[in-house]
């Protein structure tokens, strides 16, 4: 991530690094979806009105996750990757507010004063998704933001929500289309592939010596599994300054593989394997962009059987992915 960008846990930390004008958008962003980009518009285009820096304020953990934890919903992107895309669409800085359950229970008032009120930060304007709740049982309303935006002097601009295919964009969307399959259905709503990011580490050690398929084992950091199957996928490592290297065609196998693991309740797996050569990928963490479905997940009669599935399968990825690039 560019050196430039400023992550804090509250506004008035903005001061030591000489901000004293700010602009805001207030929201979870998981995802930065086409919907949390048009806010990310309105803020970027709200800070130059006012002469002021564009920042973004979120939460961490997911307020569900707190409030309701046996509900909370996997996030679709690491922390780092959502930073890395709040920028990339304009903001200058980060406001990851430590969320629980005491600052949950304070009044909508109360909420705003401990979210945009310090000393020395001045706030000049303040944007959010038209139907934003905040506060104890989520009372706030973008009522309250208008009354706060008149009470102390600040620009407010409620963005409408963002429909594609006749449907409303939002994470809760999202992440029900990867569940399901619907890959184009999720990239249309995110603006882009989605994506998976995962450290490297050791499998059953079989792919390449047994199969002659060498994988790399994903630990993923987050994310939403789409139902198991085969994939064809762009991949790259990871660079914590300059995002993922140059993305290169793969074959990505996500499941229990059953021809091979005999447990009896196996978490899923996620396997990656480039279809060029490439150096040791351990320790290393990998970005996984998901283009298309080759197959869903079989179980063989016999190992060789899934050794010949699988060269096949390389084969028609290779095929799906000639010419595709990466989003970005």
């Amino acid at each position: 991530m560019a050196e430039s960008f400023i992550i804090v846990q509250n506004l008035g930390q903005l001061k030591d690094f000489g901000i004293s004008r700010v602009s805001a958008a207030i929201g979870v962003f998981d995802g930065v979806h086409l919907g949390h980009q048009r806010v990310l518009k309105e803020l970027v285009g709200l800070a130059a009105e006012s002469g002021s820096v564009p920042v973004v304020i979120t939460f961490y953990p997911h307020p569900r996750s707190v409030l309701t934890p046996e509900k909370a919903p996997p996030l679709l992107f690491p922390q780092r990757e959502k930073a890395d895309l709040i920028r990339r669409y304009g903001a200058k800085a980060l406001v990851r507010i430590p969320f629980t359950k005491e600052f949950a229970s304070l009044s909508p008032d109360a909420f705003l004063d401990q979210c945009l009120h310090f000393s020395g930060v001045e706030l000049k304007g303040l944007c959010v998704g038209s139907n934003w709740r905040f506060g104890c049982r989520a009372a706030g309303t973008r009522e309250d933001l208008q009354r706060r935006a008149r009470e102390n002097a600040f620009l407010f601009r409620p963005v409408d929500e963002v429909m594609f295919q006749r449907r409303i964009v939002s994470s809760t969307a999202i992440r029900g289309a990867l569940a399901e399959g619907l890959l184009d259905l999720a990239s249309g709503m995110l603006g882009r592939r989605y994506r998976l990011f995962g450290t490297v580490v050791h499998g059953l050690g079989l792919a390449g010596k047994v199969l002659d398929a060498a994988t790399a084992n994903l630990q993923l950091e987050a994310g939403v599994l789409p139902p198991y199957g085969v994939y064809a996928a762009l991949a790259g490592v990871e660079n914590a300054e300059n995002g993922p290297e140059e993305m290169r065609p793969a074959i990505v196998s996500i499941g229990v593989a059953p021809t091979i693991r005999k447990e009896e309740h196996p978490l899923p797996k996620v396997e990656v394997h480039l279809l060029e050569k490439t150096e040791s990928l351990y320790g290393k963490t990998l970005s996984v962009e998901l283009v298309t479905r080759v197959r869903g997940e079989m179980k063989f009669d016999s190992v060789e059987a899934l050794k010949t599935q699988i060269h096949a399968d390389i084969a028609v990825a290779a095929e799906l992915l000639k010419g595709v690039q990466e989003h970005g």
